[in-house]
């Protein structure tokens, strides 16, 4: 009488994301890199000044400085931004209605590969939606570089990392589209072994085609999008190792459940 398959171990299926050690260094590198920007601003001003085109002012606006950043008006480079946005938040859909529909077969959670894509699901909701978006960028406040009288706004320039009321809402830090964009690299690793590198490479050089946008727009600094990418990293290791933790006893039991079924046969 033949049985089914055995399950993979959770940390196959989890790999380097459910172990303590990625969260602590992936959170300890976001802390270094939040200093890092803070301490170094100028190298957000000068990226950001890349991508701004100067013109000359005029007599109401003497004084100031004058310009934009011509690529956020380019219809081109707006429909990509687009497809940037619409791209991870379609793909969390299809992920979490397989995800669900697999578990609703199953009845059972027990598969870590069922939950290894509800863990991507997760990682969307509290990474980018409430992480990245809810809490930084609603509270933080500080302006986008658009909105700055170095790139031809109002307000001032604010470091990474420094909380202020200049920004009332959606501002600069961190970038939700850079948080998300990354989430993909997440997403790479459900693809099978003999094609996940090459998936892995695509993933990446989508999210930082996405983050570069943003500076070139004038939306963010690459503190920004630095940050929101590590953040979502983060994230989805802090919700692998959860997972691991959540279900370690039943991979436990699970070997002794297999030898009583085993014998029951015989």
């Amino acid at each position: 009488m033949s049985s089914a398959a055995p399950l993979p171990p959770a940390s196959k299926v989890f790999g380097i994301w459910g172990r303590p050690a990625t969260v602590v260094a992936l959170a300890l590198a976001w802390l270094a890199l939040a200093v890092f920007f803070y301490n170094w601003p100028e190298l957000d001003i000068a990226l950001s000044g890349q991508f701004f085109i100067a013109k000359a002012c005029d007599a109401d606006t003497a004084g100031k400085v004058c310009g934009s950043f011509a690529l956020a008006h380019d219809p081109f480079w707006q429909v990509l931004r687009d497809f940037n946005r619409t791209l991870p938040v379609a793909l969390t859909v299809l992920v979490a209605l397989y995800a669900a529909w697999r578990w609703y077969q199953e009845r059972s959670l027990a598969d870590p590969r069922i939950r290894f894509k509800f863990t991507l699901m997760w990682t969307m909701i509290v990474g980018p939606l409430l992480f990245t978006n809810a809490l930084l960028k609603q509270n933080w406040g500080r302006p986008r570089p658009v909105h700055t009288d170095l790139f031809g706004g109002n307000l001032p320039f604010v470091p990474a990392g420094i909380k202020t009321d200049y920004c009332p809402a959606n501002c600069s830090f961190i970038s939700g589209e850079a948080s998300s964009a990354f989430w993909l690299v997440c997403l790479a690793f459900i693809v099978p072994r003999p094609w996940r590198k090459a998936a892995i490479a695509v993933a990446l050089a989508l999210a930082v085609f996405a983050s570069g946008l943003r500076i070139a727009f004038g939306g963010h600094y690459l503190s920004d999008v630095v940050l929101g990418a590590l953040a979502t990293l983060m994230v989805f290791a802090l919700m692998s190792l959860l997972d691991m933790w959540i279900f370690a006893r039943e991979e436990l039991r699970r070997p002794m459940m297999d030898e009583s079924a085993s014998r029951l046969i015989e």
